[in-house]
């Protein structure tokens, strides 16, 4: 049959494999024939890291990667290597991770003449200037995006001189400092014909610049997008007046993000010109009892809006964006379209779109090693390969509650009392997660996956017994009930369950209460309500896989006990972010909580180090040069090398710190790292080292050259997690110990560190600390799995700190 297919056919037959890259490998093997054009479609988008780089750029001409490649991504790259002008054909580059320097400034535009499409992703700056410079030198751009791009100095006055692409039509930009992007943007004499206009992260203050910026794009906008702060807090009728459509009369799309359903409904009630509006999207938050807000609209002014042939435009899709985390979320689409969508007599025009739905939806363009669907929509390449193989532990799940023997030993380990302590309700929780897993692991056949575990492990379940929806079925169909309960949310957080209000009744002093496991005196109750901040701030920030990374630029005049210093990452370091960035005060707290997992690393060294020399003993702060040795460091670790400037800036007395990152999951590479500019203009130093083996055998290679190092740290430690685990940290805790090496852990819990303090101990180690909560420890809190309290943080808990041994193991 294939034989007698022309060629244009299959050609044609592969063109629809474009999602499918299983299938395209497999075709690739089938024939020459078939290869070329699988090749086509399979290299579309090639990402190089600096890892691959040298194995890619290497290969022979014409390679299969340079003929094919139309999309090419560079990943932590600060120099464009050799054999890169290979891809000078093609039009579409995304750029992440990565510091713009010289070299990438001046030779990318030379090197990259027929660029169209162009993405900027974390890339480091050393002047806005210099972006700038980059894109008004790509002369065929016609799509520019920037996601936090971040510089160093700042302009004295814009540069006027540069003119953006003549065929540029679609701008995305966000930024915390977009306000210094518009400014210049609203300087130039003469515009591009821009019909695409996206702007994240518009803060209270700077709305008078976004209006300035659409006002003066007139007739070409077409489509507009903003994401707006303070989540409506502000005057709805100045920022109405302000953002003023009436000078785009051809604008066809509008979508407000981050919460301002008024401020639509405003601007379509008073300008009302617009007869090309076709399509307008907003989004809403869930609000109590995990029910969207959707009250905060007009109803019937909206009926007016869509309905009525008094107005001039033509509806012909309303969405409303429900954001709500799959995790924690009641809310379905039935349950929003029987409640809300009745009220708007626009049926068929108004569309509920859930969270969950768009990311599947998302899922089926999925086409590049990064997962880049469209712009501000991301999804991990590890939860978009979940979506495939979801039926098998649904599948799992089903005969899971058709199973009478499980169901009798799950309902055995209930009871119908309420429990007095939480902590007995968790003792249940371990023990039925458990016999759940081992059941869908051998049902399987293989290994659970974590998104698979995790399905298991953070079930919303009863604070009061430990029952799950699911194990509330099983016991409803045992009892012969014709339909089961289903958990009732805590009213305030919505992170919090019960199955009864009298086991609520029973539990609600200690979901009150003041949590060891917290921060600031947070009770349970506001730390949920924190994380769900936290999870619908990075998904409206748009932000990336990769955690949100902040390097301070402030220097202390003087050491100071960081043991004294503490009050909130907020007080501490809150102001510094805002003049920084020129964020809304409001924002700073989220934002504060996403960078205290980095910060907490050099924050931990410090705390040590003073513990380990003693309070007032503060020679160690003086020293020419401090010498740090993270061990059993992993490739996340390494990622926030940027961030350990910050022990120079509480030292200010330490000319050279120097960094070793040893571990085995590390590769053999140099990482190269942008000195901080405070530091940098003193003549103080920061280097670092890479070790791909265990800290012993570094040690011991190094031989009589080893120098002992200041501290060693070992940053969210598991000791305990299987046998050879086990007997590779006896071995460096042994050595640390007979060098007398100040040695310290940090971990994710207390359990866990109660477990490795115990750990030093039998080993023999001198203890100055044991188990202690680390109050610099990351802000950024996540649920316990398996349990129904208690929380884990980045560096949360110090799992003992000592300098050498005892002689007497305890």
């Amino acid at each position: 049959m294939v034989e007698i297919l022309p060629c244009e056919v299959v050609d044609l037959i592969i063109d629809q494999l474009v999602d499918d890259r299983v299938t395209l490998n497999a075709c690739s093997t089938v024939c020459r024939t078939w290869l070329a054009r699988s090749r086509y479609h399979f290299f579309h988008d090639l990402l190089i890291h600096a890892k691959n780089c040298d194995h890619i750029l290497t290969l022979p001409l014409p390679s299969a990667f340079s003929t094919a490649t139309r999309r090419l991504m560079l990943s932590d790259v600060s120099v464009l290597c050799p054999g890169i002008q290979h891809f000078a054909s093609v039009k579409s580059l995304y750029l992440t991770m990565s510091t713009a320097g010289p070299d990438v400034a001046i030779r990318l535009p030379l090197l990259f003449t027929k660029i169209t499409s162009f993405e900027l992703n974390q890339v480091f700056f050393n002047a806005f200037e210099d972006i700038i410079q980059l894109v008004c030198s790509l002369p065929r751009l016609e799509i520019f995006t920037s996601f936090m791009c971040p510089w160093m100095q700042e302009l004295n006055a814009p540069p006027a001189h540069f003119h953006l692409p003549e065929n540029l039509h679609t701008l995305n930009f966000v930024s915390l400092r977009l306000h210094v992007f518009l400014e210049w943007f609203n300087t130039l004499e003469t515009l591009p014909q821009i019909s695409t206009v996206r702007f994240y992260g518009v803060a209270e203050p700077h709305i008078r610049s976004v209006g300035a910026s659409i006002k003066r794009l007139g007739n070409s906008l077409q489509h507009l997008t903003l994401d707006l702060w303070d989540d409506g807090h502000a005057e709805i009728g100045i920022l109405s007046d302000t953002v003023d459509l009436s000078f785009n009369p051809n604008l066809l799309s509008f979508t407000l993000l981050n919460g301002w359903p008024k401020l639509l409904q405003e601007l379509l009630l008073t300008h009302t010109k617009h007869s090309s509006l076709q399509r307008a999207s907003l989004t809403i938050y869930e609000g109590k009892n995990n029910m969207p807000n959707l009250d905060l609209l007009n109803w019937n002014e909206l009926d007016f809006l869509v309905t009525s042939p008094d107005t001039a435009f033509r509806l012909t899709e309303l969405t409303i964006r429900i954001y709500a985390h799959s995790l924690v979320s009641s809310v379905t689409r039935e349950t929003v379209e029987s409640h809300f969508l009745p009220r708007s007599g626009a049926k068929g025009l108004v569309k509920y779109v859930p969270e969950r739905e768009r990311a599947f939806e998302l899922n089926k363009t999925l086409t590049s090693p990064v997962a880049r669907r469209s712009w501000g929509e991301r999804i991990s390449v590890e939860e978009a390969a979940d979506w495939k193989t979801h039926k098998a532990i649904c599948k799992g799940l089903q005969r899971l509650e058709n199973d009478t023997t499980t169901t009798k030993a799950l309902l055995e380990e209930l009871s119908d009392q309420p429990a007095d302590d939480v902590c007995e309700v968790d003792a249940v929780v371990e023990r039925v997660s458990s016999k759940v897993l081992a059941y869908l692991a051998a049902a399987l056949e293989r290994p659970l996956t974590p998104a698979e575990r995790n399905l298991i492990e953070l079930e919303p379940r009863c604070m009061g017994c430990g029952r799950s929806d699911r194990l509330m079925r099983m016991e409803a169909k045992v009892k012969g009930s014709p339909s089961a309960k289903t958990l009732l949310p805590c009213n305030d957080c919505g992170m919090a369950f019960y199955c009864s209000v009298e086991h609520e009744r029973a539990i609600a002093s200690q979901h009150a209460e003041e949590s060891e496991d917290g921060h600031d005196g947070s009770t349970q109750c506001e730390i949920n309500q924190e994380i769900r901040a936290d999870i619908r701030f990075a998904i409206t920030s748009a932000a990336k896989p990769d955690p949100f990374t902040w390097a301070p630029q402030r220097v202390k005049p003087s050491w100071s006990p960081l043991s004294e210093m503490y009050i909130s990452w907020l007080s501490e370091y809150g102001m510094n972010f805002v003049q920084e960035y020129e964020c809304p005060h409001a924002a700073a707290e989220l934002w504060m909580r996403a960078a205290s997992d980095g910060l907490s690393m050099p924050l931990s060294i410090l705390l040590a180090l003073e513990v380990l020399n003693g309070k007032n003993n503060t020679e160690w702060t003086r020293k020419d040069t401090l010498m740090i040795h993270v061990i059993g460091a992993s490739v996340q670790v390494a990622k926030y090398a940027i961030i350990f400037d910050e022990i120079l800036h509480w030292a200010p007395a330490v000319k050279k710190l120097e960094i070793l990152f040893c571990g085995t999951e590390l590769s053999e590479e140099t990482i190269d790292v942008r000195p901080c500019p405070a530091c940098d203009s003193r003549g103080r130093t920061t280097t670092f080292q890479v070790a791909a083996k265990n800290y012993q055998d570094y040690a011991v290679e190094l031989g009589p050259r080893y120098i002992a190092p200041d501290l060693a740290i070992g940053f969210n430690c598991s000791f305990t997690s299987d046998y050879d685990t086990v007997e590779t940290w006896k071995k460096t805790v042994s050595f640390l110990i007979k060098k007398k090496i100040p040695s310290t852990f940090t971990t994710i819990n207390k359990h866990e560190a109660g477990e490795q303090t115990n750990f030093l101990a039998a080993m023999g180690a001198k203890l100055y600390a044991e188990t202690e909560r680390n109050m610099w420890g990351s802000a950024l809190l996540q649920p316990e799995p398996n349990r129904v309290s208690g929380f884990r943080a980045v560096n949360g808990w110090f799992g003992g700190a000592f300098l050498g041994g005892s002689g007497a193991p305890r």
